[in-house]
């Protein structure tokens, strides 16, 4: 990065099983130039969980959703209702 540029970073999550993580990462700054000049690491702590996420009973009938006859380009709503049980 140049002197005093931002950069967005996007950082995602996922998870296959319910769990609590608390990670860190390291991040390095270094110069461009390799003149061995190089910034004390900064740690960066991450902190997600991931939730089991129990539907309930109705889920288990089957449900339509029937949105009938909608014109091109208009939207039309339907609410499906879900409860966690979790």
């Amino acid at each position: 990065m140049l002197p005093f540029e931002n950069k967005e970073i996007d950082v995602s999550f996922k998870s296959i099983t319910q769990k609590k993580f608390l990670e860190a990462i390291t991040l390095e700054v270094e110069d461009v130039e390799q003149l061995g000049i190089k910034q004390e690491d900064k740690a960066i702590n991450l902190d997600a969980e991931a939730f089991d996420i129990t539907l309930n009973d109705a889920m288990k009938i089957e449900q339509i959703l029937d949105f009938e006859a909608v014109r091109v380009g208009e939207p039309k709503e339907l609410t499906l209702f879900l409860k966690n049980q979790g």
